[in-house]
C-alpha cells in the first residue's frame, strides 16, 4: 500500500520545471532639466495674415519661430543625451493634431505646431517631438514653429490657442 502512495505521487510531479532564466535590468533616471524662465509661460504672436491664405481645408499660413531652452540638465554618463517635447490641450482638433481657437473671433482657423525641422507635430502625440541632444554643458534649445491652420474658409477675426508642454528624456 506504501509503494502505491509513492508512485502516485511521482505520477504527478511538477512538470513546469525551468528550461531557463530571464533577467530584467533597468535604471530610473532623475533627469530634471530646468525651463528657463522665460520659456515656462510665454506667448507667441503670429503674424497676421489675410484670410484668403486660409481659402481651404489644410491651407497654413503665418508661421513663426519659437523655442524652448533647458538647462541644468544631468550630463553625465548615465543621463539621457536627448531631451523632447510633448504637447497637450484641452483644445485641439484630435484628427488634424492642431491647437482649437478659445477665441469666438476666426472661424475655420487653428493653430499647427511644427518641429524645427518643418516637420508636423500633433498635440497629444508625444512622440511626434523631434528629440534634441542635450549639450555638454547640461543644455538644449528645442527648436518650433507655429503657424495658422484652416479647417475651411478662414473668417476674420483673432485667434488664440494654448498648450501646456511636458518634457520627456531619451
Amino acid at each position: 500500500m506504501i509503494a502505491l502512495g509513492m508512485c502516485a505521487t511521482h505520477a504527478f510531479a511538477d512538470t513546469t520545471a525551468g528550461d531557463g532564466t530571464l533577467t530584467f535590468k533597468g535604471s530610473v533616471n532623475a533627469q530634471t532639466c530646468q525651463v528657463s524662465d522665460a520659456d515656462k509661460t510665454k506667448t507667441v504672436t503670429l503674424p497676421t495674415v489675410q484670410a484668403q491664405t486660409l481659402n481651404a481645408a489644410g491651407d497654413t499660413s503665418g508661421q513663426q519661430y519659437f523655442a524652448i531652452h533647458v538647462t541644468g540638465c544631468d550630463h553625465g554618463a548615465d543621463a539621457a543625451k536627448k531631451v523632447a517635447t510633448s504637447f497637450s490641450s484641452q483644445y485641439f482638433d484630435p484628427n488634424t493634431g492642431t491647437l482649437t481657437s478659445t477665441s469666438a473671433g476666426a472661424q475655420n482657423v487653428n493653430v499647427q505646431l511644427l518641429n524645427g525641422d518643418y516637420s508636423v507635430i500633433k498635440v497629444g502625440d508625444g512622440s511626434s517631438s523631434t528629440p534634441i541632444a542635450i549639450d555638454d554643458g547640461g543644455s538644449a534649445t528645442m527648436p518650433f514653429y507655429a503657424q495658422y491652420y484652416a479647417t475651411g474658409a478662414a473668417g476674420k477675426g483673432d485667434v488664440n490657442a494654448n498648450a501646456t508642454f511636458t518634457l520627456t528624456y531619451q
